[in-house]
């Protein structure tokens, strides 16, 4: 029994931690090892709990003056014993630092501090996939348009895709779901076309027919190219007066 209260109160010393990990795995798309796991479970019940006592430290100061002080909650697990406002403070203070962690893992923020003060040789953590049809998905092609200025502007960002599943045969269309760091090889595109070069005689003509329905399910593992079209120039577009 004494074992069962003692991993009960060690749980309950980092639940808030294992929380905020949850949620930032879930949020940001990754997956790590059990001890990475465990790295991040320590970290964040870390920062919540410091982060916390900040909180709790300025509404004592409000309360009572400014010369007040409050005490670091204690880290023995012998005498733990959390308030009610504890528990509820500290589950909401790890539900933001997950977000806050993953918004930063998402857009690369660490290693972008990390690149400010050393040349990493790196300008991203995702692979090219995920971040292409995230960008185009987004309307944020932009970011990653290399071409002329004035061109960037003038496509805005927006862009279709055209995945090959053979040499001459593709679809063409609008990534509505976007792809996810753990499964980013199955596109749903809507709307949607069928797009192919047709040999016509000696030369070979283009035909982009629309798909009769919402859209169409892609999975692109193994397609030989995928092509980026700025939406204005994109026939498929024209056909359903794409915006």
């Amino acid at each position: 029994m004494d074992k069962f209260s003692e991993i009960f109160k060690a749980t309950v010393a980092v639940f808030h931690g294992i929380i905020a990990t949850w949620l930032f795995l879930s949020f940001s798309e990754t997956s790590v090892d059990q001890f990475q796991f465990v790295l991040l479970v320590v970290c964040f019940s870390v920062v919540n709990v410091l982060a916390w006592n900040f909180i709790m430290l300025l509404y004592v100061k409000w309360k009572q003056g400014w010369d007040a002080s409050l005490p670091l909650m204690t880290g023995d697990i012998a005498r733990l014993s959390y308030r009610t406002v504890d528990v509820m403070g500290l589950t909401v203070v790890a539900v933001l630092w997950a977000i806050i962690g993953a918004y930063a893992y998402q857009h690369d923020a660490v290693l972008g501090f990390g690149s400010s003060f050393i040349n990493l040789r790196r300008t991203h953590s995702a692979d090219p996939f995920f971040l292409v049809v995230s960008n185009v998905s987004g309307h944020t092609m932009n970011m990653l348009d290399g071409r002329d200025g004035k061109i960037v502007k003038e496509a805005k960002g927006r862009a279709y895709l055209r995945i090959y599943q053979k040499e001459d045969v593709a679809y063409e269309g609008y990534p509505r779901a976007a792809p996810t760091r753990s499964n980013p090889r199955e596109i749903f595109l809507s709307p949607a076309c069928r797009y192919a070069r047709e040999k016509k005689g000696d030369a070979k003509q283009v035909v982009v027919e629309p798909i009769e329905g919402p859209g169409v399910y892609v999975k692109v593992a193994d397609a030989p190219a995928v092509e980026i079209i700025d939406r204005k120039e994109s026939q498929c577009a024209k056909m359903f007066n794409a915006d």
